[in-house]
């Protein structure tokens, strides 16, 4: 079976999953660094990955997420029988697939501000928000954000609805 691009599926339910399941956002950024050329993730091996970052998710979350995968057509979880362990097939290629679920987006990535810094580089985290079905919203914001900053920010996003 070729593996589909990561273009073959439908690249908003698998970033709104992202942005809604913290079980989801634990396991993609996973694979961002241990799903290169895998055809298969075993449950086991993600489970004791994410133990291994101090992240706990139980086997049954790990279960219902790859089955989430499975009806987004992106593999076929195998229920693990006779000495094999249940595992995930993919049919795409699971790291570039958690590039995608992130938004493309590495957290803490550091940008250069764009002024109020006199050009100075800044570290920046970027923040998703599942505004409405089909729509996520992407927020590139300092890590060091203070509360007046969120202020300031509210009131310009309160000031554009054209209601």
């Amino acid at each position: 079976m070729a593996a589909l691009a990561c273009t073959d599926f439908d690249r908003e339910k698998v970033q709104e999953l992202y942005c809604s399941d913290v079980v989801a956002q634990a396991v993609f950024d996973y694979l961002k660094d241990h799903g290169a050329g895998t055809r298969e993730t075993t449950l086991e091996g993600v489970e004791n990955g994410l133990t291994e970052q101090g992240k706990k998710v139980s086997r049954s979350e790990l279960i219902d997420f790859f089955k989430t995968l499975e009806a987004l057509s992106l593999g076929t979880f195998i229920v693990g029988r006779r000495g094999r362990a249940s595992r995930f097939r993919w049919s795409v290629n699971p790291a570039e697939l958690a590039v995608v679920a992130s938004g493309g987006i590495e957290d803490g990535d550091a940008a250069g501000s764009e002024g109020g810094n006199g050009g100075s580089e800044a570290e920046t985290i970027t923040h998703q928000y599942v505004l409405r079905p089909g729509f996520i919203l992407k927020l590139r914001l300092p890590v060091d954000l203070s509360n007046e900053e969120a202020s300031r920010l509210a009131g310009f996003l309160r000031s554009l609805p054209f209601e």
